[in-house]
């Protein structure tokens, strides 16, 4: 009798057994097709990830020199103004020395000169 009843305990625990052995073979399985979803998923965010990191340097790059371009804009206008400006004065001044220098020449005598 002893020997019957360990028999029906050993195959009643042999049956929880592979009940519970057929539960942790269907979680492993779901696991791995977990593990596998969240590689696809890491790989992808990988990809994008240097994508986006350049753009948003990029962005932040044009927004902080904005402002530093507009300031070299208006630098280069007032030069170019500068510039004009000086150009029209110095024409004017070497005319106006030559015509001075001629001047003193032909109102002097030849024997100064």
């Amino acid at each position: 009798m002893r020997i019957v009843n360990k028999e029906i305990e050993l195959k009643q625990e042999n049956k929880r057994l592979r009940q519970e052995n057929e539960k942790l073979r269907a979680e492993n399985q779901s696991i791995r097709a977990e593990n596998v979803r969240l590689h696809e998923r890491i790989e992808v965010l990988e990809k994008t990830l240097e994508e986006r990191i350049s753009k948003a340097v990029e962005e932040a790059v044009a927004k902080a020199t904005e402002p530093l371009y507009a300031i070299i804009a208006e630098k280069d206008k007032a030069i170019a103004h500068l510039k004009s400006q000086l150009n029209k004065d110095s024409s004017n001044f070497v005319k106006a020395a030559m015509q001075r220098r001629f001047q003193e020449t032909t109102q002097q005598p030849r024997e100064e000169r």
